[in-house]
């Protein structure tokens, strides 16, 4: 089975055409697509050729020619353009289905490869599309320029303040029509009516209150997370740079809505964006180049204090796939250690932690940064939070600390309570990526790389963004043999900026394994600050940064610093490095550095 559609839930008697033709339909209504004529148009293309018995025998230069409206004389073999819009359009029906329901159950998707359409369940359609449960469902129902009815996507309205992902309805349609028409006769029709009426209720709610409740920009509830709006991607006039502008806001949203350090918050329609204000904003703006390159320039604005913290422009390939493209500016704004994280914690210091700046602390801590407000996290992140997602981050963060925070004879046991936790991060939200990578550090550490590949698979299916994910599983990944770890490594190497400390241990390993000169030296050139005489984890990173340059008089100061810190005399120096280090294979890179440069013996 391919996944093509074999039965239509309640309409069985009906036809693959059938069903085909009123899912192109129902596609090509919504504001979704009509914004996005060059994409509709190859999307009607695509399925009448499918509905002609036309799809397995399309090759490029027909779909060129015929569907996107190419000379002639176009050159299949030289210019990849019908296969780049149909890898775009393939995307697109990703970002539109994991934001709202097709017509009836089955999902439009197109095969890597292939020009042939074909129907599914979102399941099977688009498997690495992860939905998260209400976060991304909630949408108002208002009635189209026609008069029609819009129905809201999937189903489920939110039950957690946590849900990361608002949209906030205009005054025109946000989602594609409904088949209310069709369906009253079944009784059908009434269910959706009221379904639409209850769901238009909320969405009004939660418009008035972003719209109207202004002090929630002066001081939101702490243990929250904050809001980021993201805007409207500006770019050409051109249909083609609109629709890549599209593609890119999708990509963006799809992004930022898997990291807990902020909930999304998503305009739709007509709404003007300047009267929905959030905690924090992103915009961006797509540019054509003289030689016909393209720039994507992204800005993140404190509205709070209306100041631009962040700005970055971004080449955009618009032959290669926008979501790899932008992995790296995600990676810099996602996340308790990016750009918005960092932000909120200095915010934080100096007052009583909460529940959202409680986590925010944590995860510094493991990262390696110290504080003078690293008792208090302790303290409080032993206590339950209110919000489910914030809860199964807690215990996600609970369970990285066993391994961390156990002597050598404890490390049994303290593994098994950090299965346990990870095991109840897991259970408690099962589309929050925390708990998953706390699995897999607990099974690498444990050599069990299997395991610790299928946990760390589903990671990064979850949240491949994170800098902090991303540099914690880069030390393990390689030795386990983790498919395409060398891309993925890079990926990591790519999410530190110059001078950056903040995963300064994790980085300097990863570096001195793959012998990267570069990363040592820009990391080695940021200050530590004054907290770095107490940490551990930083005297470590002195240590070997300066034995790779040898600089032995400085590494052997820095070793002691680090051994005196451990406070565990008598140990060897693979039971020193145990709770610093969790990779074995890197405490064997690190102790042999040491002794050859004559540092230990």
């Amino acid at each position: 089975m391919d996944g093509t559609l074999i039965v239509v839930p309640e309409a069985s008697e009906r036809s693959f055409d059938t069903a085909l033709r009123e899912e192109m339909e129902y596609l090509l209504a919504s504001e979704t697509f009509r914004k996005s004529p060059k994409l509709s148009q190859l999307l009607a293309y695509l399925v009448g050729a499918t509905l002609r018995g036309e799809g397995e025998a399309l090759k490029s230069y027909t779909v060129a020619v015929e569907g996107l409206g190419r000379d002639p004389d176009f050159d299949a073999q030289a210019d990849s353009y019908p296969r780049v819009q149909v890898m775009r359009l393939r995307n697109f029906l990703g970002s539109f289905y994991a934001r709202y329901e097709p017509r009836n159950e089955m999902c439009i998707y197109i095969l890597p490869g292939s020009y042939r359409v074909r129907l599914a369940k979102f399941s099977i359609a688009y498997p690495d599309i992860v939905v998260r449960d209400a976060r991304r469902r909630l949408a108002p129902s208002f009635q189209n320029a026609d008069g029609s009815a819009s129905v809201a996507p999937r189903s489920v309205p939110p039950t957690y303040p946590e849900d990361n992902v608002i949209p906030v309805a205009g005054e025109a349609s946000i989602a594609a029509p409904s088949t209310l028409a069709e369906t009253s006769g079944s009784g059908r029709g009434l269910w959706l009516l009221l379904l639409a009426i209850l769901v238009g209720i909320a969405a009004s709610a939660v418009l008035l209150y972003v719209t109207m409740w202004k002090p929630e920009l002066a001081g939101r509830a702490r243990d929250e997370a904050p809001t980021l709006l993201v805007a409207k991607v500006e770019a050409p006039s051109d249909s083609q740079s609109i629709d890549l502008a599209m593609e890119i806001r999708h990509a963006m949203i799809d992004g930022f809505s898997r990291s807990w350090a902020f909930n999304t918050l998503e305009v739709h329609g007509d709404h003007h964006e300047e009267a929905v204000m959030g905690s924090y904003t992103v915009s961006a703006a797509l540019s054509q180049n003289r030689n016909n390159s393209r720039t994507l320039q992204i800005l993140v604005t404190d509205e709070t204090e209306e100041l631009t913290i962040w700005s970055r422009n971004f080449p955009i390939d618009e032959t290669k796939d926008v979501r790899d493209q932008l992995a790296l500016a995600l990676s810099k704004m996602t996340g308790p250690l990016g750009v918005i994280g960092r932000r909120e914690f200095e915010k934080a210091e100096g007052r009583k932690l909460d529940d959202y700046s409680c986590l925010l602390g944590a995860f510094r801590t493991l990262s390696g940064k110290t504080f003078p407000q690293s008792d208090e996290v302790r303290q409080c992140i032993s206590e339950p939070l209110k919000q489910r997602r914030l809860e199964a981050v807690r215990l996600s963060v609970q369970a990285l600390a066993t391994i961390t925070s156990s002597s050598p004879t404890e490390r049994g046991q303290a593994l098994i309570k950090g299965e346990n936790l990870a095991q109840q991060a897991i259970e408690t939200d099962p589309s929050e990526a925390t708990g998953y990578y706390a699995m897999a550090l607990l099974k690498y550490v444990q050599q069990q790389c299997e395991v610790g590949n299928s946990y760390a698979a589903r990671t990064l299916q979850l949240n491949g963004y994170g800098q902090g994910i991303l540099m914690g599983l880069a030390s393990y990944i390689e030795d386990c043999g983790y498919t395409d770890a060398e891309r993925f490594i890079e990926r990591a190497f790519a999410t530190m900026e110059p001078g950056d400390s903040t995963l300064r241990l994790s980085v300097v390993t990863l570096a001195l394994r793959h012998d990267r000169k570069d990363i040592l030296v820009s990391i080695g050139a940021a200050p530590s600050g004054a907290a770095g005489e107490t940490d551990p984890a930083v005297q470590l990173s002195e240590a070997l940064i300066a034995a790779y340059f040898n600089d032995i008089p400085a590494s052997k100061r820095h070793w002691a610093a680090y051994v005196a810190l451990r406070k565990m005399r008598g140990a060897t120096p693979d039971e020193l490095l145990q709770g610093t280090i969790n990779s074995i294979n890197t405490r064997k890179l690190v102790i042999e550095l040491l002794q050859d440069r004559g540092v230990i013996a």
